[in-house]
C-alpha cells in the first residue's frame, strides 16, 4: 500500500483551516503530495506530471493568491487535473496517440480549472484516461492502464481513472474529471471515493476536449463525503431548482428491480446494509420501482456514439488508423446512424426520461448502486464489462440528472462498494444535504 499521508488524506475544510491558521506549511504540503505523485507513477496515473504550479507557488504569503488577491479557502490545496482539460503551459493528450505529451502546449486554463486554480488551488499534474474518454475501465492502449495504488492487480475504472489513483495515493485531495455515460461515478466506486457532478452547475466546457456535448458532465472525486458542502461552495452558487417542482421533506428511495439484475451479492447486500444505515439516521426510506431504467442504456449509447462521431468526423476520415480498434468501432458506429434515426433516439429518450422521473417524488434522492461488483481486474477481457457497467450508470446520464456517488466501508474496509445518489436536475443542494445529515450521523469516508 502507498506509504500513510498526513496532510493529502486529511479531510480538506480541516486542511484549509490549519493552512489558514498557518499551522501547515505550504512547502510542506506541496512536497508531500508531489512525493505521493512520484510514489503512484506505477500505477500510470499521471499522463504529465510536472510539477505545475504547485512547488514554485508554494513559498508565496499565506493570504494572497497568486494574482494578488485575497485567499480563499482552497488556496493551497493540491488538485489533479483530467488530461482532456487545458492547463495552460502543457500539452493536452486525451489519452490519444493523436496528441502526445511532447505536443503543443495550451495557451490558457480551461475554465473549469481556472475556476479550481482562481480560489487557490495547486496543481499537480494531469491525469490518466480511457482513450478520448470514451471508456469506463481505465484501460489504454496508448499509455498503459491505470491500476489502483497499492493494487496493481485492480484496474480504477474510468475514464477519469487517474483523478481517482490521484486522490487515492494521496497526491491530491481533489481530482478534476468529467463524467459523461459513468466516468467520475466507477472509478470513485471502485477507488473507494466521493464523486460529484452535475450537469447544469458547470455549464461552461471551453477547454475542455467534448465526448458527447448533451450530456458531459464536470465534477470531481474527494476523499471524505464531509467536504461535498465545503467544496461545493467554492465553486458557486447552485443551480436553482425548477419552480415547478416543489421540494418537499426528504425522502430517499431505494431502486428495486430488473435494473439491479446482475449485481453480485456483496454488492446486493451491501446496498441492504446502506438503507438500513440511511433509515437509522432518521431519513424517511422507501422502495421505488425502476420501470423503463433498465432500457436506458440502449438509447443512450447510440446517441452518446452518433454525438462522439460528430467529433471525430474528420479525423476519423484523415487517420482512422491513429483510434484504438474499441474506441474506432464505437465512433464508426456513430456515423451510421442517420439524422432520422438520431431524432427517432432523442424523441425515445426524452419519453423514456419522462417515464424514469416518475420514480422521484417532489423532495427524493434515489440510490442504486454504482458498479454491479467490486472490482476489475488486469489483464483481463473486459468486452462485456462497458455494457454491465453503462446498465446501471446509464440512466441518471440520459436524464442529466446531478450525483453524488457515496462508498460503503463496513468496517473501514475499501470494499469497492459505492452507491449513485440521484437527484433532479437542479436539485443539487438535495444532494448536499444528504452528504451533510448522513455525515453528522455517523457516517465516516
Amino acid at each position: 500500500m502507498p506509504a500513510c499521508r498526513e496532510l493529502t488524506t486529511l479531510p480538506i475544510r480541516k486542511l484549509s483551516a490549519l493552512i489558514a491558521q498557518g499551522a501547515v506549511s505550504l512547502n510542506v504540503l506541496a512536497t508531500e503530495a508531489l512525493a505521493a505523485a512520484d510514489e503512484i507513477r506505477s500505477s500510470q496515473c499521471w499522463l504529465n506530471l510536472a510539477g505545475m504550479d504547485i512547488l514554485e507557488q508554494a513559498e508565496l504569503p499565506l493570504n494572497r493568491l497568486p494574482d494578488g488577491g485575497p485567499a480563499q479557502a482552497l488556496s493551497g490545496i493540491p488538485v489533479s487535473v483530467k488530461d482532456l482539460m487545458d492547463v495552460r503551459g502543457q500539452p493536452t493528450t486525451c489519452g490519444s496517440k493523436f496528441f502526445g505529451p511532447a505536443g503543443i502546449p495550451a495557451s490558457e486554463d480551461a475554465v473549469y480549472v481556472q475556476l479550481w486554480r482562481d480560489r487557490g488551488a495547486r496543481l499537480v499534474g494531469k491525469t490518466h484516461l480511457n482513450e478520448f474518454a470514451y471508456g469506463i475501465t481505465g484501460e489504454n492502449p496508448w499509455f498503459g492502464d491505470c491500476t489502483l495504488p497499492g493494487h496493481p492487480d485492480r484496474l480504477t475504472g474510468g475514464s477519469s481513472s487517474g483523478a481517482a489513483a490521484s486522490v487515492v495515493g494521496g497526491a491530491a485531495c481533489v481530482g478534476l474529471g468529467t463524467d459523461t455515460g459513468g466516468s467520475l461515478r466507477v472509478p470513485a466506486a471502485l477507488c473507494g471515493l466521493v464523486s460529484f457532478h452535475s450537469r447544469d452547475w458547470f455549464r461552461d466546457h471551453r477547454g475542455v476536449f467534448p465526448l458527447a456535448k448533451s450530456y458531459d458532465s464536470l465534477g470531481w472525486v474527494n476523499r471524505h463525503l464531509g467536504d461535498l458542502r465545503f467544496l461545493a461552495n467554492q465553486i458557486g452558487p447552485l443551480p436553482p431548482a425548477p419552480p415547478a417542482v416543489e421540494a418537499g421533506p426528504m425522502t430517499v428511495g431505494f431502486l428495486e428491480g430488473n435494473l439491479l439484475t446482475g449485481c453480485n451479492d456483496a454488492v446486493l447486500s451491501g446496498l441492504t446494509a446502506f438503507r438500513e444505515f440511511v433509515r437509522t439516521t432518521g431519513l424517511q426510506v422507501a422502495s421505488q420501482t425502476t420501470l423503463g431504467w433498465e432500457t436506458a442504456f440502449d438509447t443512450f449509447a447510440p446517441l452518446q456514439a452518433r454525438e462522439a462521431w460528430e467529433v471525430h468526423r474528420s479525423r476519423l476520415e484523415r487517420s482512422p488508423e491513429g483510434y484504438s480498434p474499441a474506441v474506432r468501432a464505437r465512433l464508426e458506429w456513430g456515423g451510421r446512424i442517420t439524422d432520422d434515426q438520431q431524432a427517432i433516439l432523442q424523441m425515445n429518450a426524452r419519453s423514456l426520461v419522462a417515464q424514469m422521473e416518475v420514480a422521484f417524488g417532489p423532495g427524493d434522492i434515489l440510490i442504486l448502486p454504482a458498479t454491479p461488483f467490486t472490482q476489475l481486474k488486469t489483464g483481463a477481457d473486459h468486452e462485456v464489462t462497458r455494457p454491465r457497467l453503462l446498465r446501471l450508470t446509464a440512466p441518471a446520464s440520459l436524464g442529466c440528472w446531478p450525483v453524488l456517488t457515496i462508498p460503503w466501508r463496513p468496517a473501514g474496509e475499501n470494499t469497492g462498494i459505492a452507491f449513485q445518489c440521484l437527484a433532479r436536475r437542479g436539485h443539487e443542494g438535495r444532494l448536499i444535504d444528504l452528504a451533510d445529515h448522513l455525515s453528522a450521523r455517523g457516517y465516516v469516508v
